[in-house]
């Protein structure tokens, strides 16, 4: 039952219809959005959020979501699904957020950003924007934030890429085979959107070259 749900979820988050911006360097894009890094105690971790409508499971992904008509730019996406889906305490600049690396794959672009911000000031601002009637449904998407060790993400994406079949991604089998399924810093089991997963996976060197120039760590 449990697969089955994580299906769902998985095409409830991807609608048929998209606006598709381009990269720099003209690569379409149809869904845009951050990764935040977190420095734990030497721990370098991504900063997640679950979502709130899937109550069976702890299915968490980054900040992002799909182009909208109005978004000029990929980094216009990735600014307001940042500010909406950390409940309003960050906000970032279109301007700045272009200039920073990026991952991308399967038409997403993710760029990459360390922060200061805590998983607990994170889901404290989330559960607030749950209790703000002035805000819309977009600030309500989101109720709890995990931190994830780089080297899990990085791990769950390398098992990713050895599941090809044929050099592809089967996004059924990743949740099939629990490929998608990962611990947080403090031992939550999590469950990782496989389409954003395999965004990581299939951008795997650039992405692993990023964290490392970013934290200054290494990883396997």
């Amino acid at each position: 039952m449990k697969k089955i749900i994580y299906l769902i979820s998985a095409l409830i988050s991807f609608p048929l219809s998209a606006v598709t911006l381009s990269t720099p360097a003209g690569k379409p894009v149809e869904r845009a959005g951050m990764i935040l890094i977190k420095d734990y105690n030497g721990t370098p971790c991504v900063l997640v959020g679950k979502s709130k409508h899937i109550t069976s499971a702890k299915v968490v992904n980054f900040p992002a979501g799909v182009c909208d008509a109005g978004d000029t730019y990929t980094s216009r996406t990735a600014a307001r699904e940042a500010k909406e889906e950390t409940g309003g305490l960050l906000t970032y600049k279109s301007s700045k957020i272009r200039n920073m690396p990026y991952v991308y794959a399967n038409k997403h672009q993710l760029f990459v950003k360390k922060t200061k911000a805590s998983v607990t000031a994170l889901t404290q601002a989330v559960r607030a924007a749950q209790l703000n009637p002035s805000l819309g449904h977009a600030y309500k998407e989101i109720d709890q934030y995990y931190a994830i060790p780089v080297q899990n993400l990085l791990n769950a994406a390398k098992a990713v890429n050895g599941s090809r079949v044929n050099g592809r991604i089967n996004q059924a089998a990743i949740v099939r085979n629990g490929l998608n399924k990962i611990k947080s810093r403090n031992g939550h089991d999590l469950v990782f959107e496989s389409h954003y997963l395999s965004t990581i996976a299939k951008d795997y060197k650039n992405a692993k070259n990023i964290f490392e120039s970013l934290t200054g760590k290494k990883f396997s």
